[in-house]
């Protein structure tokens, strides 16, 4: 949402002025917990910076102590309408524990941003 604008193309801020809500739901299917991350982003405050509130409702899958967490690269398909972009993956993680056997996860991830275009009612 924030990279700068090229000649002739608008960036996020540029069509939303910082204001925007953003949900995303990330669902692990070892276990099936289910997380979601709720921000409202209310534009910039008096002195310049970008104003979040954010909300985190749900469980993630316990980690041993002293482990190492890996993301695998992943791809993200993006699809956008004039007042929302979605995107979704299919996510891989590894847990290194020490003295054991690595362990690799499966987890998915949907997220949805809308926002209402400046200058649009």
């Amino acid at each position: 949402m924030f990279a700068l604008s090229q000649p002739g193309y608008k960036n996020g801020f540029s069509l939303t002025g910082g204001e925007f809500t953003r949900t995303a739901e990330v669902t692990f299917l070892q276990g099936n917990r289910k997380l979601v991350i709720k921000q409202q982003f209310s534009g910039v405050d008096e002195h310049g910076h970008l104003t979040i509130s954010t909300e985190i409702d749900g469980r993630v899958p316990e980690i041993p102590i002293g482990s190492t967490v890996r993301i695998e690269p992943y791809n993200e398909l993006y699809h956008s309408s004039s007042s929302v972009v979605t995107s979704t993956s299919t996510r891989e993680y590894t847990v290194e524990i020490p003295g054991a056997e690595s362990q690799t996860y499966t987890y998915q991830w949907r997220q949805t941003i809308t926002f209402k275009e400046i200058g649009r009612a």
